[in-house]
């Protein structure tokens, strides 16, 4: 499928609901008492959609451009430093080289153009110990440890953390303008209080850009892009997040999205312009 093509046919389609929803916002608001008033009447459409939310949509702000990138590994040698001391290193017949220390293995990202290669440390001794006996002690650590491998700059904060068949999974996303680059993400599967895994997929930020196809840039809150979307329930909506992310495997940019998070842990992505659901 070419996302672009379907993309821009849904601008077409929604451009006026779009306009309609922006209209009746901006005056709502002009207005206080108006701006309930629409909140409530979208809300009860939501609500007939099978669309919940326990808690406040979002605003996200006005205007926002979209962020090119670049991909990239980690820091190769502070990470074989930290975790693999003294690793021995081979190439496959691909070009993939990984180094490795007993139980642990690093496997360097090959780089493509969409950015999709990912950098993973594996070790099923879990060996690398870390304090777990509190949160906030277990995220101390894993600060720590990004910080000493070089990604301090990245300023990762927890996004989720959740039970597994093989573990603790936690997810570390850059935090960025009041909001989080969703796909700028570290990885950590925790076995006890070892680490069994951690996957990086790193894209440093070089820029910020113009929206594409000449649009003005303007951000729909979390309730119009809701509106907007095709999305039908029953859905019960624990959290709604504003940020960026990659709208389409072969952009180099990070677009503007609401986050919108399932009750049971599904997520799923709008185009915070639009409305438009993105891929899974």
């Amino acid at each position: 499928m070419d996302w672009r093509h379907v993309k821009t046919l849904f601008i077409l389609l929604l451009i006026l609901l779009n306009l309609f929803l922006g209209g009746s916002l901006y005056y709502g608001t002009a207005a206080g008492g108006g701006q309930q008033e629409y909140v409530a009447h979208a809300t009860d459409i939501l609500a007939s959609r099978g669309i919940t939310l326990a808690g406040t949509w979002p605003q996200g702000p006005a205007t926002a451009g979209m962020i090119r990138f670049d991909n990239s590994s980690p820091p190769m040698d502070k990470l074989i430093e930290r975790l693999l001391p003294g690793a021995s290193a081979e190439t496959d017949s691909k070009g993939i080289r990984s180094y490795r220390m007993g139980s642990r293995t690093l496997t360097e990202a090959s780089g493509t153009e969409t950015g999709s290669a990912e950098t993973v440390y594996e070790d099923l001794a879990a060996g690398y110990q870390l304090d777990t006996s509190t949160e906030d002690k277990r995220d101390r650590e894993i600060r720590n440890l990004l910080k000493g491998i070089g990604l301090g700059s990245y300023e990762f904060i927890r996004d989720d953390v959740r039970e597994t068949g093989e573990g603790i999974l936690l997810t570390y996303v850059q935090s960025y303008k009041n909001g989080k680059l969703f796909d700028n993400r570290v990885l950590f599967l925790l076995r006890n209080s070892g680490i069994a895994r951690i996957v990086f997929s790193l894209f440093p930020i070089r820029q910020m850009i113009a929206p594409a196809d000449g649009s003005s840039g303007e951000v729909l809150s979390a309730l119009q892009a809701v509106m907007l979307s095709s999305l039908k329930g029953p859905l019960s909506v624990t959290a709604v997040e504003y940020g960026w992310g990659q709208a389409d495997a072969g952009e180099l940019y990070f677009s503007p999205v609401w986050r919108v998070r399932l009750e049971g842990g599904q997520e799923i992505r709008l185009d915070a312009y639009t409305g438009i659901r993105l891929p899974d």
